[in-house]
């Protein structure tokens, strides 16, 4: 497999920095403890949405893609949205929120062999047995 670019894998490091800045200023207990628990869910959302955004872009670039591939792609964005209700109808909130929102993290990469294949064929152009690319001509994008 094709090593990552080491652009994505910098970016990559550097998206873990919201997090860990949050984590700082919510174990110091301060004053500012909330609105960090609640850019810290916000971020994690974004990245959960992100990831359901990731198996759509697959599933539409896949020939073959399996049935379930778009079901799960939005996935994602309605258990982040679900996470969020708590707080919108006044139950305590953002902290067991935050805790289901990364267990949700946790637990999208639970099939690294898939994400490997994808990857494979992503990277290297070349057609896995599971994941084979559209031709132009059926694609549905414009252009």
């Amino acid at each position: 497999m094709t090593a990552l670019p080491r652009a994505a894998r910098q970016l990559g490091y550097a998206g873990l920095l919201p997090q860990a800045l949050c984590a700082l200023y919510v174990l110091d207990g301060g004053k500012w403890q909330w609105t960090v628990q609640a850019i810290a869910f916000g971020y994690a959302a974004l990245i959960f949405s992100f990831l359901g955004g990731v198996w759509w872009g697959i599933g539409i670039a896949c020939r073959d893609a399996p049935r379930w591939i778009f079901g799960a792609a939005v996935m994602p964005s309605l258990l982040a949205l679900a996470a969020y209700a708590p707080w919108i109808i006044g139950w305590e909130w953002p902290g067991p929120s935050l805790i289901a929102l990364g267990l949700l993290l946790l637990a999208s990469t639970d099939d690294p062999d898939r994400v490997r294949r994808a990857q494979r064929m992503i990277w290297s152009g070349k057609e896995d047995s599971n994941l084979r690319p559209l031709p132009p001509e059926d694609s549905a994008l414009p252009g």
